[in-house]
């Protein structure tokens, strides 16, 4: 494999949620009104060992806020 030189990568922009849906079971929606490329960090209150968390990128929302994977 071969890699040619580029500069760092180095962080453009960073975004808040234009809206947050929390539905019934745990599951929060982050929607950030537009599509990107990059790489998410996030920052979370403490929580009990085990817990787990799961991100998914989706290109938009169903009903009642449900993430759409397959188009």
């Amino acid at each position: 494999m071969y890699s040619p030189p580029m500069e760092p990568i180095q962080v453009m922009l960073q975004t808040a949620p234009v809206s947050v849906t929390q539905l019934a079971n745990h599951t929060m929606v982050l929607d950030f009104g537009a599509n990107a490329a990059g790489f998410c960090t996030i920052t979370m209150p403490p929580a009990a060992a085990g817990t787990a968390v799961v991100l998914r990128f989706v290109q938009c929302a169903g009903r009642g806020g449900w993430v759409v994977t397959a188009l």
